[in-house]
């Protein structure tokens, strides 16, 4: 079993057009830990939809944060990602 020894997020920071589409990736290390599990959540999944592979889906303007997290064994790390959404009618 190898664990989780750290975990970085980058991504989409603002989104303009109206449904635009944008993803939130994540890197890990040591690079061959064993068996690495993320999870996504939006401070609002009704104007910033986010999927269970970091892609996002602009609904409505607003600031919104995306927590990302990892996950294997008893390591857990989290991060957060501000996406700004304008040009929604």
């Amino acid at each position: 079993f190898v664990p989780l020894s750290g975990f970085t997020t980058t991504g989409t920071s603002m989104l303009t057009k109206s449904r635009e589409f944008g993803k939130i990736n994540f890197s890990y290390a040591p690079s061959d830990a064993t068996n690495p599990k993320a999870s996504y959540s939006s401070s609002d999944g009704c104007g910033l939809a986010v999927d269970n592979s970091g892609n996002l889906t602009a609904y409505a303007n607003g600031v919104y944060t995306i927590t990302s997290t990892i996950r294997n064994g008893g390591s857990s790390f989290s991060s957060t990602n501000v996406v700004t959404v304008t040009g929604q009618t």
